[in-house]
């Protein structure tokens, strides 16, 4: 992987500021949690997850200014890595990767998927999503976008859209809505998420029976 440190560089700079929970870190934890999913998998191309898992988030701090942040994770992909001497021929399989690396856009857009390495990626993203990080981060992100923290009035069976600056949509209730609805692509990825989904449905219950002064 030699376009690697390269690409570590571009991506480290445009994350500098962000303060949403979608760091340095959780790029490099997506990037480890695609290759272990892969690791057996001969068929898959290495070099595009790690590729798709640097770059998928890169957008986030872009949300402040209303702009999509899987369309900022498309245009750095194709802007850098044909820079930095990515191989041409893998360069569609990323920017797919990137552009439906969330599994709600699948559904809304209803585009098939034509590369397995988009799902793992899906499945990464959303594996850092589910436990103890993955409900730090969403309180940071909460935190960014001034959500409030829990909001009993909201119902998060009627919502099916996702939008960051909605101040209606607890970050509590995003998690849990991402808890119950994830389904993962790999049964190497549901396998890592069982204890994590256990820890997550605890703590949003005991966190929900503090907020009604039950314990």
């Amino acid at each position: 992987m030699k376009f690697r440190n390269k690409l570590l560089k571009l991506v480290k700079e445009k994350l500098s500021k962000d303060n949403t929970g979608h760091s340095m870190c959780h790029h490099l934890r997506t990037e480890k949690y695609a290759l272990t999913i892969a690791k057996n998998d001969k068929n898959i191309d290495k070099d595009v997850l790690s590729a798709a898992a640097l770059i998928h988030d890169v957008g986030r701090i872009d949300e402040f200014r209303g702009i999509d942040h899987v369309e900022t994770g498309v245009k750095f992909a194709k802007q850098w890595l044909p820079k930095i001497g990515f191989p041409k021929e893998k360069i569609p399989k990323v920017i797919e990767a990137v552009a439906m690396h969330e599994q709600r856009h699948h559904h809304i857009n209803k585009k098939p998927i034509k590369y397995k390495e988009t799902l793992i990626i899906q499945d990464a993203d959303s594996l850092d999503f589910v436990g103890a990080i993955g409900i730090a981060r969403g309180f940071q992100f909460a935190g960014a976008h001034n959500l409030p923290l829990y909001d009993p009035k909201y119902n998060v069976k009627q919502a099916d859209s996702y939008k960051p600056l909605m101040k209606t949509m607890s970050e509590l209730h995003i998690i849990k809505k991402m808890l119950v609805k994830n389904n993962f692509n790999t049964k190497t990825a549901e396998k890592l998420a069982k204890k994590r989904r256990i820890f997550v449905k605890n703590f949003i219950n005991q966190f929900i029976n503090e907020w009604e002064s039950k314990a």
